[in-house]
């Protein structure tokens, strides 16, 4: 999953205007990866949208994307299928596609509570009227003006929304997509809690827990390894 850090100051994951700002911004824009979070300083503004309109649009980009790019091929499970096992992130596949990981909410999450303080958290419909008001640039979004859309009449499948895509996977491989949205509810409480400006106590008792586990169990190993070192 990648981020966009745009004009110094504003933290854009992609799909969630990341395009628009580009037109804006197309020579001050830096990419990293959510790897970069805990290390990240100067950061005033957060973009961000619900999760399960994230995940749609970000399948819209990456398979009719593919499409675009591979003109020989067609529109099936067989050429699908592939692509949307990228969506779903483990062991042989931590960190999902450049445009959705269901687990940047978290790190997201992590990133706004340590900065909370001097974040401003813009959701992306409201976007167009933050550029305008803090920098007076107004340039109206046009989706029609880049992506898939402004392929209209040149390519077969820009018609195709990103709901009929989610829709079509939803219908013809059930298995896949109950795999793809299963971890939205998490993705969903890390979203409320930013978009509502809220700390998880819970959340920070896990992590806590979590540390002392991980700590218990460093000494453990340490311990075995001491002994046998002795014997």
């Amino acid at each position: 999953m990648k981020f966009h850090i745009v004009n110094n100051e504003i933290l854009v994951p992609l799909k969630c205007g990341s395009t628009y700002l580009e037109r804006i911004y197309p020579d001050n824009i830096v990419d990293i990866n959510y790897c970069d979070l805990p290390n990240l300083k100067g950061i005033s503004t957060i973009i961000i949208r619900e999760p399960f309109e994230h995940l749609q649009s970000a399948l819209h980009t990456e398979l009719l994307g593919w499409l675009q790019n591979n003109p020989a091929e067609n529109f099936s499970t067989e050429t699908m299928i592939p692509l949307i096992n990228n969506f779903i992130t483990n062991e042989l596949n931590p960190y999902g596609t450049n445009h959705w990981d269901v687990n940047y909410y978290e790190h997201l999450y992590k990133f706004w509570k340590r900065n909370r303080n001097t974040l401003k958290v813009i959701h992306l419909s409201d976007l167009t009227d933050f550029i305008k008001q803090k920098y007076e640039i107004d340039i109206p979004h046009d989706k029609f003006s880049y992506g898939i859309q402004r392929h209209i009449g040149q390519f077969k499948y820009a018609y195709t929304t990103k709901q009929k895509l989610a829709k079509w996977i939803e219908e013809t491989l059930p298995e896949l997509w109950d795999e793809l949205i299963k971890e939205i509810p998490k993705a969903n409480k890390f979203y409320n809690l930013i978009i509502n400006g809220e700390v998880s106590e819970l959340y920070e008792l896990e992590e806590r827990i979590q540390l002392l586990e991980s700590k218990f169990n460093e000494f453990e190993s340490f311990s075995v390894k001491y002994k046998t070192t002795i014997i």
